[in-house]
């Protein structure tokens, strides 16, 4: 398949966890671990904590991976927040933020407030008072659903929205290759040396055990 970083590959094995912990919050794995790390939130916004598992360490290496490569689709808006989440349309690379400013005075917060809910359209007086050009023609190119439907969370990567091993590993492949190129070595420990949440998935030492003085067949 191509795979020639394990690291990585591993990341994006675990990826595929996470994301059925997303789209499967009521299943007895994620129900288990809600109750036992992220009782007050979700997987997304959950942390190491106390006396990890090993498991859940594991599934926390890829989490930040998984946040990296997904986007809102917007349905009826009521989930998403407008300043802090990924669901505007956005060039390669981009992380699908709004890029004004949050407004001092706070007043808007979610997209449902953005949304003329009889004409299903999207407010175009209140973009034009709250939003610079750019956000404006992102905003109005989404298309809103005829029928008021939930927002859901798709992988970016994938034109059907759907997490795949391949994809999430060809972006963390990518993301190494702009950290190389940048020279940005703080970024480059993180994903390629791992913090101490990496040992999760990959406990051996590679480097090592190819050194080892040992027969070559047994």
């Amino acid at each position: 398949m191509g795979f020639r970083n394990l690291h990585f590959f591993n990341i994006a094995l675990l990826g595929k966890q996470v994301w059925n912990l997303i789209n499967n919050p009521k299943s007895l794995v994620a129900r288990m671990l809600n109750a036992k790390y992220y009782p007050n939130t979700d997987i997304l916004q959950a942390q190491l904590g106390s006396d990890p598992s090993y498991t859940w360490r594991s599934i926390l290496v890829a989490q930040k991976a998984v946040k990296e490569g997904i986007r809102w689709r917007v349905g009826n808006g009521s989930d998403i927040n407008i300043w802090s989440d990924c669901w505007v349309a956005g060039a390669e690379g981009a992380d699908y933020r709004v890029t004004t400013p949050k407004p001092i005075s706070g007043g808007l917060t979610r997209v449902i407030d953005l949304i003329d809910h009889e004409k299903r359209e999207w407010c175009a007086n209140m973009l034009q008072n709250n939003f610079n050009m750019e956000d404006r023609t992102k905003i109005l190119a989404i298309p809103i659903p005829r029928q008021p439907a939930k927002d859901i969370l798709v992988w970016s990567a994938e034109r059907k929205g759907c997490y795949t091993v391949k994809s999430a590993y060809r972006q963390l492949i990518k993301k190494k290759a702009t950290v190389d190129i940048q020279g940005d070595t703080t970024v480059g420990e993180e994903e390629e040396a791992g913090d101490e949440n990496a040992e999760a998935y990959d406990p051996m030492d590679w480097a090592r055990l190819w050194k080892l003085t040992i027969l070559p067949k047994i």
